[in-house]
């Protein structure tokens, strides 16, 4: 999965001097995350529409689970990296890129670290596979 939120680089030293006025987060001494922009979450979004529209052989079988509370542990509200504009802007050119295709979208309210979001993004491939619990 992309983590549309962010661009890793190492050390913040490493960080080149045109991103220095950049959101940045020093994750730890060897990892310095920097936010990205509406803009590049809008080229993302592009990317990523491209991707599924030119390898999925059965539409009909792409799902995409939003987590509409964060797309990573410092982008949820009041975080680091929260920035909704940026976000909305993923969804919506993903939401667009795909419509009429058969994708299937869902909105989720939970961040994407939440426990039931990911029993949520588990069940929701287990029915895909059409797979049962065993007795």
């Amino acid at each position: 999965m992309l983590i549309p939120d962010m661009v890793n680089f190492g050390p913040r030293s490493t960080v080149p001097e045109k991103y220095q006025s950049r959101k940045l987060y020093e994750h730890n001494p060897t990892v310095t995350l920097m936010r990205t922009t509406r803009e590049e979450c809008r080229q993302i979004g592009e990317f990523m529409v491209e991707k599924i529209r030119s390898h999925a052989k059965d539409m009909s079988k792409v799902q995409i689970r939003v987590p509409l509370g964060g797309v990573s542990m410092i982008a949820t509200p009041e975080a680091a990296f929260a920035d909704e504009a940026a976000d909305g802007e993923l969804v919506k050119t993903v939401k667009e890129g795909l419509e009429g295709t058969g994708v299937i979208i869902a909105d989720d309210k939970r961040d994407i670290n939440d426990d039931g979001f990911a029993i949520a993004v588990a069940e929701q491939l287990v029915g895909m596979l059409k797979l049962t619990k065993k007795a």
